[in-house]
């Protein structure tokens, strides 16, 4: 058993021990509270917090991009996602939750949690979470092959500040590359969005080349409490804390691996094929884990971990620039490990990459499989005298992108068919930016997926680095597509917004142009679909055109049927409540009735009964389930999936 760090708590208050460093005694870290301002107003929480999708998504999305920016140039970047449960039964969780501090913490978080404010029900949400479980939870995000959170306590305003920018600024990015996936420097916030405590622990073993030689070997630790404005012991506090190096303000530790393991946050255990000069790298601890929108048990968070990260980042992974590893470990004991490999989440996208990274191409009338590449043409305004956002264009041009489409094998049905008629939104730091819907452009078009390779991304396009920065600056805070924005205007001069929708627009008439139909292809869907789904309808009689289904697609998910499709009505029938049924068919007899374990339609009302409602305008629903794992004994996976649709039309649809 690891032995915990030798220092005292004592009802909320900490008390002074030591340990050793380099030979010598150091006094623990202790949390610090940052004192009300000087006119006593109080902050209710970090708004920061709401700007971006509070999903795991987003957090593969956001931790993954912040370490490929930080990439040292010697060799690839590794990001380790590591979940940790302890027991408190158990001497690990006796030894984290001393060398936390965890109860000074807990008394903190427990007054900020008495406000009636939104942060305030999180937080007690989050407290007995932490308090009433048997366990606690932790998410730790280890990068290897980057810099470090370098950067000085007190920095200058243009100082490159790596650790400023993650744990004490708000809206405050250090990215100086016209590749880096952030600009706003928001998306840290999903880290501590995650934690029940709001509160997230740092340790960075920081590359030579950006610290002082006596500081070689230390790592650097910090932790920051994301709490609103709070009383306690009768001191006000303005809200956020710091564990910080005692006697200072605010400032970091500098420690050595004995001071790591019990916070859980040891980093020299390297993964299998990181080199010891691939070791630099940040480690974040998200305090009291938990899945912001699915409470779901630790493996399904892993499954969704694993799938964010080959959805958003196989392009990076493909070129050799990122490895990304799942690991779950409980007490202290690892129960497992898997690195991801993006070709078992998204294989028809990979495969279009790897075809236009080789030359693999063809150059027209693509057949199922084939993969084919045409330049789409992007203009690009000129920029305003005196702006130092992005590099000088004295006149317009017009750079080029590179649309790649692959043609749907109709035999298979893959992981990623629920991205069919999707085109993935690229650019230079290689992550997925966007995946673009594009459906029924044709009638009888032929079902693709597809790549925008724009910018650095683009294998010698020209204008590149231009258009890199054009569509860096065009993308929100959330950094999920490329649109106009107030901000263009002080960098561009008049007509940036036209030209973006020009752009788009001459990619769908591009597209057009490779997925028409050929001569004598079988407009009725994949075959493969035809025989593993089995759609039919039923509903009230009559002469009026009944409501149905398009492009049903289904996948086998951990034991269970995950179907996508969209419900059509007729004018006429609005409103109507729409019901997909699933059912197993089974050699002789009837077809088993399966239930959904989920079902959701986006942004429309889904009835306990599962009945979707449709309402004028709208005539078209797309919708997504999960089935549940068997019916009446039989496993999904031994029988085909029939889906049946029933409804109800008219003013009672709401009963």
């Amino acid at each position: 058993m690891r032995g915990p760090a030798s220092f005292l708590i004592d009802g909320g208050r900490e008390n002074e021990g030591s340990t050793l460093l380099g030979g010598r005694a150091m006094r623990p870290g202790e949390w610090q509270w940052r004192p009300p301002p000087a006119d006593r107003g109080r902050d209710f929480g970090n708004a920061n917090a709401f700007a971006t999708p509070p999903t795991l998504d987003t957090l593969v999305r956001e931790t993954g991009q912040n370490s490929l920016d930080a990439a040292l140039k010697e060799g690839p970047v590794t990001i380790r996602y590591k979940l940790i449960e302890l027991e408190k039964s158990f001497a690990e969780y006796a030894a984290f939750s001393e060398a936390l501090q965890l109860r000074a913490l807990l008394a903190h978080a427990r007054a900020a949690a008495q406000h009636k404010q939104k942060i305030g029900t999180r937080l007690r949400r989050g407290l007995e979470e932490v308090e009433g479980a048997d366990s606690i939870t932790l998410l730790r995000i280890d990068d290897y092959g980057t810099t470090g959170l370098y950067g000085g306590e007190t920095p200058t305003v243009d100082e490159d500040n790596p650790y400023y920018a993650l744990i004490r600024d708000n809206l405050n990015t250090s990215k100086r590359s016209s590749t880096a996936g952030g600009s706003f420097g928001l998306g840290k916030a999903v880290n501590w969005t995650c934690s029940s405590l709001l509160t997230v622990m740092v340790a960075s073993e920081v590359h030579p080349n950006h610290m002082n030689a006596e500081m070689r070997g230390r790592f650097r630790i910090s932790g920051k409490a994301e709490l609103p404005w709070h009383s306690t012991h009768g001191d006000e506090f303005a809200g956020p804390g710091w564990f910080s190096n005692p006697g200072t303000e605010f400032e970091s530790m500098w420690a050595d691996r004995s001071t790591l393991i019990p916070m859980q946050l040891d980093r020299s255990v390297l993964p299998g094929h990181v080199e010891q000069a691939q070791r630099f790298g940040t480690s974040l601890l998200i305090v009291g884990f938990r899945n912001p929108l699915n409470q779901g048990d630790s493996v399904r968070a892993l499954e969704e971990i694993q799938r964010a990260a080959a959805s958003n980042f196989w392009p990076a992974m493909l070129r050799g620039g990122l490895r990304v590893i799942i690991e779950h470990e409980r007490n202290g004991e690892l129960v497992a490990t898997q690195d991801v490999d993006p070709r078992a989440h998204v294989p028809s996208f990979c495969q279009a990459y790897e075809n236009y990274r080789s030359g693999e191409l063809v150059d027209s009338e693509p057949q199922e499989g084939d993969v084919v590449k045409l330049d789409v043409s992007l203009d690009l305004t000129q920029t305003l005298d005196g702006q130092q956002e992005v590099r000088p264009i004295p006149a317009s041009v017009t750079a080029d992108t590179h649309l790649v489409v692959r043609i749907a094998t109709r035999t298979k049905v893959l992981p990623d068919s629920d991205l069919l008629d999707h085109i993935a939104l690229i650019r230079g730091r290689h992550m997925v930016v966007r995946y673009l819907p594009q459906r029924n452009l044709l009638v009888g078009g032929r079902a693709f997926h597809g790549l925008l390779l724009a910018g650095t991304a683009a294998q010698h396009a020209s204008f590149a680095e231009n258009v890199e920065e054009f569509l860096r600056a065009a993308e929100p805070p959330s950094h999920d597509r490329w649109e106009y924005a107030p901000e263009l205007a002080g960098i561009y001069k008049q007509g940036t917004g036209a030209r973006l929708k020009e752009f788009f627009s001459r990619l769908t008439n591009e597209l057009k142009k490779i997925i028409r139909p050929l001569r004598g292809d079988d407009a009725e869907g994949p075959l493969e679909l035809r025989r593993m789904l089995q759609a039919s309808k039923s509903g009230s009689p009559g002469s009026r055109p009944k409501p149905a289904f398009h492009r049903l697609t289904a996948t086998l998910e951990a034991g269970k049927w995950r179907v996508s499709g969209e419900i059509s009505a007729s004018e006429d029938l609005l409103p109507l409540r729409a019901t997909p049924k699933l059912a197993l068919d089974v050699e002789s007899g009837k077809s088993v009735p399966l239930g959904w374990q989920e079902l959701s339609a986006g942004g429309v009302d889904v009835n306990a009964a599962g009945g979707i409602l449709l309402r004028a305008p709208s005539r078209r629903v797309g919708f997504t389930g999960l089935s549940k794992s068997e019916a009446s004994g039989i496993p999904v996976s031994a029988s085909r999936l029939r889906v049946e649709l029933s409804w109800t039309s008219g003013e009672d649809v709401d009963d």
